[in-house]
């Protein structure tokens, strides 16, 4: 009985199962920068406005994301309603 070949697997495929989880985390923060520009009023004038407002909150999606991709949603998750509740502490 012969072994069955194995099928060579290609260099895109490699490179899109490296890719994908650091192009989930760059979508991901994006979409949370942009999902929290509300927390911010006024500053939707202007594209350096809308820059200088979401950055923090890029930089926040970034470490959400590695931290989903790492521990999981639920880590994630927890996470940010730590540093939500150590924000809402420290501001009110």
């Amino acid at each position: 009985m012969s072994q069955p070949s194995e099928v060579p697997k290609s260099q895109f495929a490699e490179k899109a199962r490296t890719l994908a989880p650091i192009l989930f985390v760059v979508v991901q923060s994006a979409l949370f920068g942009i999902v929290h520009l509300d927390n911010f009023p006024g500053h939707h004038e202007g594209f350096l406005n809308i820059l200088g407002t979401i950055w923090p909150m890029l930089f926040g999606g970034l470490i959400l994301g590695a931290i989903a991709c790492h521990f999981g949603l639920r880590g994630s998750i927890l996470t940010h309603a730590l540093f939500n509740l150590i924000g809402s502490t420290t501001i009110s």
